[in-house]
């Protein structure tokens, strides 16, 4: 697993925007006033022909900006590894940047930001995801407890730093992937304690976890208290072999 708790350390006080500019909207045209990236080969370098062209196109040469590092200003950096980024592509990507290098603090100054206790290759999908890659290029695996671990840990990390675009397609594949399979009690302990041991008591993730548990599919693992269990109970239609089944500890 690449999540490690992340604590609080010195950033920007800003509000969580209700939306937020992803890699799909306006933004992405920032890259148009950048210096032009050397181009990747062509055969590694595939359009859907079912989205709009000059729009695919942007996105291409967004990646391009992500791996030459051309008219780069700034720099994030995680642990041993650092990127070499945009500041005009960070904030118009994420509220967290653009008050970290507008506002007040000394991100702004120094033009340098921190990802605290994080896997650098979560951070490097993460960033590259803000440079136009799909997630879909990070949140997989062979098995649905791969794909939920994965969209787990990426999502955490859009969701800390306001990256809405990330942060509802991983959301939406962690649900989507949670309710379409029956899990037995390890794989689904092992997501479980993902989400209990990283995510907010308010987190939409434990609320996928809880409604999966309403509805008695799977069995209740370790690590739902027995509130949690009332809380299921109490939105849970009349039924006493389904409560009886949750209310067990």
């Amino acid at each position: 697993m690449w999540i490690s708790h992340t604590h609080e350390h010195s950033r920007p006080n800003v509000k969580k925007a209700a939306v937020a500019h992803d890699t799909e909207g306006m933004w992405v045209d920032v890259a148009r006033s950048l210096p032009k990236a050397v181009a990747a080969p062509k055969k590694t370098t595939r359009i859907n022909r079912t989205v709009d062209e000059p729009k695919q196109q942007r996105l291409i040469e967004l990646q391009e900006l992500f791996i030459s590092e051309v008219g780069a200003d700034c720099k994030v950096v995680c642990g041993a590894r650092s990127w070499n980024l945009h500041v005009r592509i960070l904030a118009e990507a994420s509220p967290y940047f653009k008050a970290a290098f507008q506002g007040c603090f000394k991100e702004a100054e120094i033009r340098i930001i921190s990802i605290l206790d994080n896997n650098e290759d979560v951070v490097n999908a993460f960033l590259s995801c803000i440079y136009g890659k799909d997630v879909s290029a990070y949140i997989g695996g062979s098995t649905p407890l791969n794909i939920c671990l994965s969209s787990i840990e990426l999502f955490l990390l859009a969701d800390e730093y306001q990256f809405e675009s990330v942060r509802r397609k991983t959301l939406a594949t962690f649900k989507t992937t949670i309710e379409n399979n029956d899990w037995s009690l390890d794989s689904f302990g092992r997501i479980v304690h993902s989400v209990w041991e990283h995510a907010g008591l308010e987190s939409p993730l434990r609320d996928i976890v809880l409604e999966k548990l309403r509805k008695g599919r799977t069995n209740t693992p370790s690590g739902v208290t027995d509130a949690e269990r009332q809380r299921i109970a109490a939105r849970t239609p009349d039924s006493g072999r389904r409560l009886g089944f949750l209310m067990q500890p």
